[in-house]
């Protein structure tokens, strides 16, 4: 941990490196489907995938490939996913169907209890998996768990057992295929970390984690609250990966509750970012997301881009 915690000092105080050279580069990323996306022509997809690789990014995370009722990626448009991604010389991880409904439950304000909608994730992971025809696609590289898990919403140990039960069930009917999950420190609880919920879990699941790094939202001292966690996966060996957030949030003062808007984050801090990140012992640095906050429209994606290809080049 002290060498994290004197990284996150350094870059906090500014480093007297050439701020054009990165620590580490990013290496991954994640593609988050919207229901717009279902109009993209190939052409489109292509070019993503082919952003992606050209910026040194070949392991890439389809978020979900369906968002409850609201839109769902086809088969048909999944198996031209893996086509482009194999074509770019790519790799990509499947996001299971996600239920939006699950933070609104998890928080109270939801029609369902935990055990109801975690029952029926359940079974649509699993159908889902069942019939899947592209799992044995050359680029496909595993299934990736869409439920976001943080320490504050599985604090008390009946939402714990239930959490584990979810899990167990969802891997084991992947498989041996690999499977990964995403998780964050949430503020709403400043007493528990994501090392207390980690020991809560069983180490027989057989999910790898990837470890949000909250500076979107929270800023570099993030990492600080991260530190036990990572301490924790290099003593036991644990590979994980980091998901580093190329977001800045916006404020919220004048959004619609839960809303959510954010610019391209500055150069500068992303490269600070990367420094905690590959001082952190993660294998991968999963960009959070090259589109739309480096290659799409998102404001300041255009300088994100130049200054991070300027600094690629400078590493070639």
């Amino acid at each position: 941990m002290a060498g994290l915690a004197g990284g996150l000092l350094l870059c906090l105080a500014g480093s007297a490196r050439d701020p054009w050279r990165l620590a580490r580069p990013l290496d991954g990323s994640f593609i988050q489907p919207w229901r717009d996306d279902l109009s993209l022509s190939s052409t489109k997809w292509a070019e993503r995938v082919a952003d992606a690789r050209r910026l040194g990014c070949p392991d890439l995370i389809l978020q979900w490939t369906r968002h409850g009722s609201d839109y769902t990626l086809d088969g048909d448009l999944l198996v031209r996913l893996l086509d482009f991604v194999l074509a770019a010389g790519c790799r990509l991880q499947l996001g299971l169907p996600y239920d939006p409904d699950y933070w609104a439950v998890l928080e109270g304000r939801g029609a369902r209890t935990r055990a109801a909608l975690l029952a029926a994730a359940s079974e649509e992971c699993k159908r889902f998996m069942a019939a899947a025809p592209f799992a044995g696609h050359p680029a496909f590289a595993g299934w990736y768990m869409p439920y976001e898990l943080d320490q504050a919403s599985w604090a008390k140990p009946e939402d714990v057992a239930a959490l584990v039960a979810f899990l167990r069930d969802v891997r084991q009917a992947g498989g041996d295929t690999p499977m990964a999950f995403s998780c964050f420190h949430s503020r709403n609880d400043p007493g528990r970390t994501l090392l207390d919920l980690w020991r809560a879990l069983p180490p027989d699941l057989g999910l790898r984690p990837m470890i949000q790094d909250g500076v979107g939202v929270f800023g570099l001292s993030n990492y600080r609250l991260l530190a036990p966690l990572f301490a924790h996966l290099r003593a036991f060996g644990i590979p994980f990966d980091v998901v580093v957030e190329l977001f800045a949030q916006k404020p919220a003062d004048h959004l619609e509750p839960g809303a959510f808007a954010a610019d391209a984050a500055p150069f500068a801090r992303l490269s600070a970012q990367l420094d905690l990140a590959a001082a952190s012992g993660a294998e991968h640095l999963i960009a959070f997301a090259l589109h739309p906050y480096m290659t799409g429209p998102a404001p300041g994606a255009g300088q994100l881009l130049a200054s991070y290809g300027r600094a690629l080049a400078l590493d070639q």
